[in-house]
């Protein structure tokens, strides 16, 4: 008889990593990895080495990272593992850890005890905020949901944080204090109801990006170029639609905060399709740059069941036969 059975583990990767190690944490006693803790990981971890958090039902607290580590989740809304994703209370980024990538966790909030550079912040659900409380450049941010209708994103004016790329994510709250040169926001949604910039914005680019019911006011010497704000909520520069609904294929007219029964793409017909300053769709889903995810599930390649076609009862040292099947996310 043919069994049937899902894989309760994160993932098969089927790639292999030169000079680097893949470590495995899972703080369930059912489904148990090399580690209990993360904290115990990133001990045993060496620079540029990727850990593992299996989704659990039970919350693996804070940690701090003084490695350059990846650190890889099942999405904050998979559709596997028990549909249990990696619950974090808080991420502190300190001295070494330049270059961490941090995707597919839910987190309650990212923020810095040093200067690092060249972080990686991509598929998370972030319940409170990432904060950079020191120099910072060339972040990347991309395909969150930041759930708080309070501050998402926070750069503390830090003028050495340059180089900001934000693409594709959903804000229910505002960002602030962006006042560093070449930061880019490309094709993200802003959901709140209110201002979407809390204090002084200078100097950032917004390309392409849907604002929802939020407001405009507060950026200071940005530059706007083929967004679109739905209702009347006018733009102090650049080529943008206003008063224009994009026609979501599932959202309330009156508009609402994030949830994973709306559908964000565009509706044939839509005024945001193929608008942006790259000849394609502005919002979650179009754009030349970054992927949105709305379930925050990794691009790997992650098993989703595998067939037991022998017998499953054999003799010590026997042989049993298994047909693995697995799917890579864009």
């Amino acid at each position: 008889m043919k069994t049937k059975l899902l894989l309760s583990g994160l993932a098969i990767l089927i790639i292999t990593i030169t000079n680097a190690s893949v470590l495995t944490v899972s703080n369930a006693v059912t489904s148990p990895g090399q580690y209990t803790t993360i904290a115990a990981a990133m001990t045993a971890a060496n620079n540029n080495d990727t850990i593992y958090i299996h989704g659990t039902n039970i919350n693996y607290g804070s940690f701090t990272v003084t490695k350059s580590l990846t650190f890889i989740g099942p999405g904050h809304n998979p559709q596997n593992q028990g549909l249990n994703n990696a619950i974090i209370n808080d991420i502190s980024l300190s001295s070494g850890s330049s270059n961490t990538r941090i995707i597919g966790l839910r987190i309650n909030n990212i923020t810095t005890a040093a200067n690092t550079s060249g972080i990686t912040i991509a598929r998370n659900m972030i319940l409170g905020a990432v904060i950079s409380y020191h120099t910072c450049p060339n972040w990347y941010v991309e395909s969150n949901i930041f759930s708080s209708t309070n501050t998402n994103l926070d750069a503390q004016q830090f003028t050495g944080s340059t180089n900001w790329v934000v693409v594709k994510n959903v804000f229910n709250g505002n960002i602030q204090w962006f006042n560093a040169a070449y930061c880019y926001f490309y094709n993200n949604l802003f959901l709140r109801s209110g201002n979407a910039f809390s204090n002084t914005m200078n100097s950032v680019y917004f390309y392409n990006n849907i604002f929802y019911r939020a407001t405009l006011s507060g950026a200071t010497g940005c530059v706007f170029e083929r967004n679109l704000s739905y209702p009347n909520n006018a733009f102090p520069n650049g080529t943008n639609q206003v008063n224009v609904n994009p026609n979501f294929v599932n959202f309330p007219l009156a508009g609402a905060n994030f949830a994973y029964t709306y559908d964000f793409n565009l509706q044939a017909g839509s005024p945001a399709i193929d608008y942006g300053t790259d000849g394609e769709d502005i919002g979650l889903y179009g754009g030349s740059i970054g992927i949105y995810n709305q379930n925050g599930i990794p691009n790997i390649p992650q098993v989703r069941e595998f067939n037991i076609t022998s017998n499953t009862t054999v003799a010590p040292g026997g042989t049993i036969n298994i047909n693995v099947k697995s799917t890579t996310r864009p």
